[in-house]
């Protein structure tokens, strides 16, 4: 649940079933009970193709691939193109510039051998922000739509805020290059004297995957910023809940993503967010006033940490747009918008 798409891809179909007849393939031998939908896995289903799932899906209007990177999709994007069935991809930001230099050598064979023509055979692609699709081009495939993530509004927000210190949180991977923590260590440095003197706390949640929080706790002890920042363990749900409404700001300086769900349930949640230009949010978070924003740069980011501690007496009203903000991506609003773009691309049974 620290990855984005393992809550977005089930709420997202949850939405879509109050608007489609949807049916949930997930190819791994798992079944997430997310949200009440029913997932189907490859231990009911084994064989990978569209003839074994029942009617009407074994002929389906459309596919909707999450993801691409994938050898599990190889043989039912075969059938789809030999049964005549359009199927989209849903990239999440694997399409970048960033994300092909995520793991490249492995992106160049694939893209050599396979992925490159099944992108340019998909009927398009759907991208969840407007720069994620600036930062992927027409290369891949000329026909593309853009329909955010969605995210469900919670009840309880953020109402009151630390007097005597300023708590930021990041919620997620603890991947130093994809999502800046590099970047945000060294501007810590930049700035250490004045986030010591206004009692800045940063407080870092993520799994341990290949040894991530040991890398990172080590540049915190080498910059000696072991009195700002902490390497915390990852939370969900109700602890997840928890941790947020005792955060001031949220903090995210990505170098790049599709969509940070992270970033927009603490929106959600009321909360002022610091991001970076990668976030793809910064439109946003300037048109509401929902909190700072930085260039990929450590620079950058040290200038915005400056003026958050200067505007620590607008939380509240920041908090305030944050969550006017996050109401826009209502699930249910997303899955009306995303069903009339599948309409187009969809053909009749």
């Amino acid at each position: 649940m620290n990855s984005g798409p393992n809550y977005s891809v089930p709420a997202q179909i949850a939405a879509q079933g109050k608007v489609d007849t949807v049916f949930w393939y997930n190819l791994s031998k798992i079944s997430p009970k997310d949200k009440g939908v029913a997932s189907h896995n490859l231990d009911e289903l084994p064989n990978q193709t569209l003839s074994e799932l029942p009617p009407p899906f074994n002929m389906p209007e459309l596919v909707v691939f999450e993801g691409i990177y994938s050898l599990l999709f190889n043989r039912l994007i075969k059938e789809c193109l030999r049964e005549g069935i359009p199927y989209i991809f849903v990239s999440r930001a694997a399409l970048t510039k960033q994300g092909q230099w995520r793991k490249p050598l492995k992106k160049i064979v694939g893209n050599l051998l396979y992925f490159r023509w099944a992108i340019k055979k998909a009927s398009a692609i759907h991208y969840l922000t407007d720069k994620e699709y600036a930062d992927s081009g027409d290369k891949w495939n000329v026909n593309h739509f853009i329909v955010p993530n969605g995210i469900d509004i919670p009840y309880v927000c953020k109402t009151e805020y630390n007097r005597d210190k300023i708590v930021m949180s990041f919620i997620g991977r603890l991947e130093r290059y994809q999502k800046g923590l590099d970047i945000l260590l060294k501007a810590c440095i930049i700035v250490k004297k004045l986030l010591v003197a206004n009692n800045v706390v940063i407080n870092l949640y993520g799994p341990d995957r290949e040894n991530t929080s040991a890398k990172i706790a080590k540049g915190v002890e080498r910059s000696e910023l072991g009195e700002i920042i902490n390497i915390m363990p990852p939370v969900h749900g109700m602890e997840k809940e928890k941790v947020l409404l005792n955060t001031d700001v949220f903090l995210l300086t990505s170098r790049f993503e599709g969509m940070p769900m992270g970033l927009i349930e603490a929106c959600a949640y009321g909360l002022p967010c610091l991001v970076t230009a990668g976030t793809n949010m910064e439109d946003d978070i300037k048109e509401y006033g929902a909190g700072w924003c930085a260039e990929v740069s450590p620079e950058s980011v040290a200038e915005a940490l400056k003026q958050m501690i200067a505007d620590k007496e607008k939380f509240d009203e920041m908090g305030k747009n944050a969550r006017t903000m996050a109401k826009k991506y209502d699930w249910d609003e997303i899955a009306r918008k995303t069903h009339e773009k599948y309409r187009t691309y969809s053909k009749p049974l």
